[in-house]
C-alpha cells in the first residue's frame, strides 16, 4: 500500500526530477525538499524532526550533498511494498546518505537490494518480510523498521544482524526514533567530573558517521 496517493507520488517524482536537473540541485535540502508531505499548513513534531535532521547534516556534513540521484522507481516500489511512515519516505528521497550514528542510511535502491539478499541468504527465523532496512553499519548490521498491517502505526526501530536476526529495540515507533535522534544531535550535555566541566555533543566524521565529542569548558 502506498503511503502517498498515486497522484501525489507522481507530482513528487516530477518535482524531484526538476530539482535534480536544475543547477546546483542536491538531495540534502534543509527546507524540506519537494515532498508534498511538507506542504501541509501545520507541521507536526515528526515533520520538524525530519527537517531538522536533514538541516543538521547540511550544516555539518556538506559533502554528503554530492550523492547519487535517487531513482524514483525504487522509491515508488518501496512505498508499494510496505506501509512505511511518510517521514521515512521523505528521508529516503531527500537525504539517502545521511548517518544514524555509525549506521549509514540506505538509498531506495540499496533498501531493495538489501531485502533481496536477506530473503535469499537468511532463514525465516532471522529475516521477515515485515522488516524494512533503512541503514547499515560497516559490519553489515542493519537498522530496520518493523511494519505491520495497521495503516497508522509501525512497531518500532530495531537492530538486526545476520546471525541472530532482530535485536534490541531502539524505539517504539519511527516517529519516536526521529525525535530522539534530533534531540541527540541538537542538545549537547554538560558534565562535571572532579571539578572539571565538559560539554559533550555529536559531530560528523567522514566514513565513520556521527560520534560523540567532548570539549573542556575550563578557561
Amino acid at each position: 500500500m502506498r503511503t502517498l496517493p498515486f497522484k501525489e507520488l507522481q507530482a513528487h517524482a516530477a518535482t524531484r526530477r526538476a530539482d535534480q536537473e536544475a543547477p546546483g540541485g542536491a538531495h540534502l535540502q534543509g527546507e524540506g525538499g519537494a515532498s508534498p508531505w511538507f506542504a501541509q499548513p501545520v507541521e507536526s513534531e515528526e515533520q520538524t524532526a525530519a527537517r531538522d535532521i536533514v538541516s543538521w547534516f547540511a550544516r555539518n556534513a556538506p559533502g554528503l550533498q554530492k550523492g547519487e540521484c535517487v531513482r524514483e522507481e525504487a522509491l515508488d516500489e518501496i512505498c508499494a511494498r510496505w506501509n512505511i511512515p511518510q517521514s521515512l519516505v521523505y528521508l529516503l528521497d531527500v537525504a539517502p546518505h545521511i548517518y544514524y550514528r555509525q549506521s549509514k542510511a540506505l538509498s531506495p535502491d540499496e533498501v531493495l537490494e538489501t531485502v533481496t539478499k536477506c530473503v535469499e541468504n537468511c532463514s525465516a527465523e532471522v529475516w521477515s518480510c515485515n522488516y524494512v532496512p533503512f541503514a547499515a553499519d560497516v559490519d553489515g548490521n542493519l537498522l530496520v523498521l518493523l511494519v505491520n498491517s495497521d495503516l497508522d502505526s509501525d512497531d518500532g526501530v530495531f537492530d538486526w544482524d545476520p546471525d541472530s536476526g532482530l535485536g534490541p529495540r531502539h524505539s517504539a515507533s519511527f516517529s519516536e526514533f526521529l525525535l530522539t535522534y534530533r534531540r541527540q544531535l541538537s542538545a549537547p550535555s554538560v558534565n562535571t567530573v572532579g571539578g572539571c566541566a565538559t560539554a559533550s555533543g555529536l559531530e560528523f566524521i567522514e566514513e565513520i558517521g556521527v560520534v560523540e565529542c567532548m570539549v573542556s569548558m575550563d578557561t
